[in-house]
């Protein structure tokens, strides 16, 4: 679902979230895990369709079962979601945006180009934010 959230196929990736919801509901085998993984990709279709503040809402509801049972990585990668679900909310929200950022330093090299890959503004968040450091890519 992730992984077609993040290149756009948002009608894909909402399919993989249905049927995921529905294994779920059935299991209680890692269902923390699954459902904090569930929610990083259903924050980032609600982005990428414009709802940036659903995706705020979404996470902060689970943002504690997300800091629980995410590993570090994970949970930094919700971080920078999370910093450029805020950043649409002005001036404001500068500060909490930056103070996300702050906690995934420092970043090596390209580890976040992922999430830009097929993002394009995504891709210019990071770059603007020097997340994409060793990269030299282009924000146009």
């Amino acid at each position: 679902m992730l992984v077609h959230a993040l290149t756009g196929d948002l009608e894909t990736a909402q399919r993989w979230a249905d049927d995921a919801r529905k294994r779920l509901a059935a299991t209680l085998d890692n269902r923390n895990y699954y459902g904090a993984r569930l929610c990083l990709g259903e924050a980032i279709v609600a982005i990428r369709r414009g709802d940036s503040a659903g995706a705020i809402s979404l996470l902060e509801k689970n943002w504690l079962v997300l800091r629980a049972t995410l590993d570090a990585n994970a949970m930094r990668v919700a971080e920078v979601v999370r910093a450029f679900a805020e950043v649409g909310g002005g001036v404001r929200q500068y500060n909490v945006v930056q103070e996300r950022l702050i906690r995934v330093e420092p970043v090596i090299g390209t580890e976040f180009g992922f999430l830009g890959a097929r993002w394009p503004e995504m891709q210019a968040f990071l770059v603007a934010h020097g997340m994409l450091k060793e990269l030299g890519v282009a924000t146009s």
